[in-house]
């Protein structure tokens, strides 16, 4: 019989990370406006309303970087030549790099949007890997 250490492995691996995501933002906006009548700043007598509806839609792509250090945790086991399972778990703490705020405007001026992400993000998961470890 076997030791447990023989077939299970514990890896611990440190990083730094970099990470770069393109971003697509797309803005749209529908609104009822109902302008002064003409002549008539502000209306001070009975007038015919009458109201516009407005459209607005807009996209805008940027490219966010970010820094920061990684810790994964990985247990090997079920090591069957040529290949071994592990079980990982990892986590990222991620720092902005670029200007947080994204702010674009529709072709007409008429609507204005503006995004502002996170200068710090933290970043996990879980898996199962398989990796190819050879044949003795």
């Amino acid at each position: 019989m076997d030791p447990i250490g023989a077939e299970m492995l514990l890896y611990i691996k440190p990083s730094v990370q970099y990470n770069v995501q393109e971003i697509d933002f797309k803005g749209k906006l529908k609104t009822v406006y109902e302008p002064p009548p003409p002549g008539v700043d502000p209306p001070d007598g009975p007038y015919t309303r009458t109201f516009e509806v407005r459209e607005s839609s807009a996209e805008f792509g940027t490219t966010d970087h970010s820094i920061g250090p990684g810790l994964e945790v990985a247990m090997g086991f079920l090591a069957s030549h040529p290949i071994r399972f592990s079980l990982f778990g990892q986590v990222r703490f991620l720092w902005l790099l670029n200007d947080d705020t994204s702010s674009f405007t529709d072709a007409d001026g008429f609507a204005h949007y503006s995004i502002q992400r996170d200068d710090f993000v933290v970043r996990g998961g879980i898996g199962l890997r398989m990796s190819w470890v050879g044949f003795d």
